[in-house]
């Protein structure tokens, strides 16, 4: 949105505007008046002259008040101005060129002096409406430039308290872009005290105890379970083989179930020292009778 003009020269315009339109009115009917007495006595150039130049105030009396009527706007001033100028200062200049050509009837001293008058108001007001013209020019000039440095140092201004109110805005947080329909997993940004150093330990920790709590069979207490489970070469073939049964040797004994994780533990201690690796393999025992 422009900035609008001053009111106070808006008036100084109307007044303006006013003044010189009705000055060049006044002056056109002083030169009807002129040609009408001096009609008989006045020459064809003299009479072209003197037309021309009611033509000329005319014209601007009527523009100046349609301007008046019309919003303001400086180009149109401006344009209509500089016609303006052009048309009177043209006139002004052609009557100074054909005045010492104009003559005055001599029947009469009277006669003669009021030609002379007549010539003498008509080369002074050709410059009156110029002048007026050519100061309202310097006043909208003026008035244009005012207008374009406020309008800067406004723009300035409201540069300045756009740069100032930026750095202040609120920062949402990142949960609060989400819809409630929204379905974003959480990230790890949502959470500002989530330590992923103490979230790895405690994982694995967790982990550890639950290795832990698992029964483990090692390979020496089953070796020793199943061989606890075949009787000896002297029992073997007698009678009492037949009392046997693969009870205990399907289920493993309680104490061997409930040993914890310390022989996997002392293996790979032993590996780390520098000691051969010992193999958690499991494999049958040899049957006493190979043996």
């Amino acid at each position: 949105m422009t900035t609008p003009f001053s009111t106070s020269f808006l008036k100084l315009r109307i007044i303006a505007f006013s003044i010189i339109s009705g000055l060049c009115f006044l002056w056109d009917v002083l030169l009807c008046v002129y040609i009408f007495i001096q009609w008989d006595v006045l020459v064809r150039p003299e009479k072209s002259i003197v037309l021309v130049m009611m033509g000329n105030y005319f014209m601007t009396s009527i523009m100046l008040l349609v301007l008046l009527l019309l919003p303001f706007r400086p180009y149109l001033d401006a344009a209509r101005l500089l016609l303006l100028l052009i048309t009177h200062i043209g006139v002004a200049v052609l009557f100074i060129c054909w005045n010492p050509r104009l003559n005055c009837p001599t029947q009469t001293p009277d006669r003669k002096g009021t030609c002379e008058l007549f010539n003498m108001y008509m080369l002074i007001g050709n410059w009156i409406t110029p002048v007026l013209l050519i100061g309202y020019s310097a006043g909208l000039i003026l008035a244009v430039y005012r207008h374009s440095q406020i309008a800067d140092v406004e723009k300035n201004m409201a540069l300045d308290n756009r740069e100032s109110i930026l750095p202040v805005m609120p920062v949402r947080p990142p949960s609060s872009f989400t819809t409630p329909g929204s379905s974003r997993r959480p990230s790890v940004t949502d959470f500002p005290n989530w330590d992923p150093t103490r979230s790895s330990y405690q994982s694995t920790s967790s982990a550890a105890k639950k290795h832990q709590s698992v029964p483990v069979l090692t390979a020496s207490s089953s070796r020793s379970s199943r061989q606890s489970t075949f009787p000896p070469m002297s029992q073997r073939g007698s009678k009492h083989h037949s009392s046997l049964t693969f009870s205990d040797y399907s289920r493993p004994s309680r104490s061997t179930l409930s040993q914890p994780l310390a022989s996997i533990s002392e293996q790979s201690t032993d590996s780390n020292m520098g000691g051969s690796p010992k193999s958690t393999r499991l494999s049958k025992p040899l049957r006493d009778w190979v043996l």
